[in-house]
């Protein structure tokens, strides 16, 4: 049986995510082709799963991730965003979309997971709002 990956699954998911604000993002490692998983460390390690699935889009926290296999946009973003830190964490309205703000610097980023079944993506935005990695192209 299906469990859908709700609004209210979001808000759970962000609420718990913001008390990891100020984490170091220090790896970025495919799980599968549709799923991202990073290691966070503020007092402990911590993984930051994302899910872009059709089927199962999600974002949770882990004790570690399963197999890895990594994807283009997972090597695009583990270009980008390693070694950045989690500024903010944001739920758009009640939509279950997430926006999750990195930092390293003076150099900002916004990565927004869109988990909306078949339509399910992950972006990451630089400052200037302009998409420089994604999940999915369209």
């Amino acid at each position: 049986m299906r469990i859908p990956f709700d609004s209210i699954c979001v808000a759970c998911s962000a609420s718990e995510l913001s008390e990891w604000v100020g984490a170091r993002m220090q790896k970025w490692v495919g799980v599968d082709h549709h799923t991202i998983a990073i290691q966070m460390y503020l007092r402990t390690e911590g993984w930051l799963i994302i899910s872009v699935d059709p089927e199962a889009a999600r974002i949770h926290l882990a004790r570690r991730p399963g197999v890895r296999e990594d994807s283009p946009w997972v090597v695009e973003m583990r270009k980008l965003a390693t070694d950045t830190r989690l500024a903010s964490v944001t739920q758009r309205g009640l939509d279950r979309v997430l926006d999750l703000e990195l930092a390293r610097g003076e150099d900002r980023w916004t990565l927004t997971a869109e988990l909306m079944g078949k339509h399910s993506n992950l972006i990451l935005r630089n400052e200037q709002d302009r998409c420089v990695a994604a999940a999915k192209w369209v």
